[in-house]
């Protein structure tokens, strides 16, 4: 990858150590929120998991897109040195980014069928993804926009910064192609804390990554996953209704 030379891991550490940070102020406020809206908030009503959600949102997609910024400016360069957001046509960007979207929504499908079958005859809990249960509960059109913006603008954008753009590049440029292959991949998937989904989620960052590879533009994995998260909230709403 033409790009991965440039980031080094002090850099990259110092971001990863401010993105703790933001993400444990985040786990303390939702932690304490109930307290602060007062007794009738106490119970986990839908109005306190969309809260709760804003507030993911913001200490982690939010914060990762401020770190990624500052990350940027530091090194002195344009996010198109960065990023590749210049590299290919946009046309191209965007039929590979469709292709790709094609491939991992039947591989997810299929994993995720896999995976809670597997859980089923496991006696595993198989468990509703937070967001998606709060997506489910969403009542309103304000709600379900915000929501929207958040799952098909907001976290591609930030998790394809934060997996594809720096710690992908910066583990192969350290001799670890195999571990920035799939170890990014892996904790991609982990960061969504749902196993029955930890399958489908790994092969769709693996889809990802290798979308990078080929088109050398961070904007192709990012309308990938836009395109991915876009279905899946159209599909989600559609079953609630």
């Amino acid at each position: 990858m033409h790009h991965a030379k440039h980031w080094k891991l002090e850099p990259v550490m110092n971001l990863l150590l401010w993105l703790f940070a933001g993400m444990f102020l985040g786990a303390v406020l939702i932690a304490g929120l109930p307290k602060l809206i007062g007794p009738g908030m106490t119970t986990p009503s839908p109005d306190l998991q969309f809260l709760n959600h804003l507030i993911g949102a913001a200490t982690f997609h939010g914060w990762v897109l401020w770190l990624a910024w500052r990350f940027v400016r530091a090194q002195g360069m344009t996010w198109n040195q960065a990023f590749g957001f210049e590299h290919g046509s946009a046309r191209k960007v965007a039929l590979f980014a469709a292709a790709a979207t094609a491939l991992a929504l039947p591989v997810s499908l299929a994993l995720g069928e896999l995976s809670s079958l597997v859980m089923t005859r496991s006696d595993l809990n198989l468990e509703t993804q937070q967001a998606v249960r709060t997506l489910q509960q969403t009542r309103g059109l304000f709600e379900r926009v915000v929501f929207g913006f958040s799952a098909i603008v907001l976290a591609p954008a930030a998790e394809e910064l934060l997996f594809r753009g720096i710690l992908y590049p910066v583990l192969k440029a350290l001799g670890f192609p195999r571990l920035a292959f799939w170890g990014t991949a892996v904790v991609f998937a982990a960061i969504h804390a749902n196993l029955p989904t930890f399958l489908s989620l790994t092969a769709f960052a693996l889809i990802l990554s290798s979308l990078y590879e080929r088109t050398q533009n961070l904007l192709a994995p990012i309308l990938a996953h836009s395109l991915f998260n876009a279905v899946n909230f159209c599909w989600i709403l559609s079953a609630a209704s």
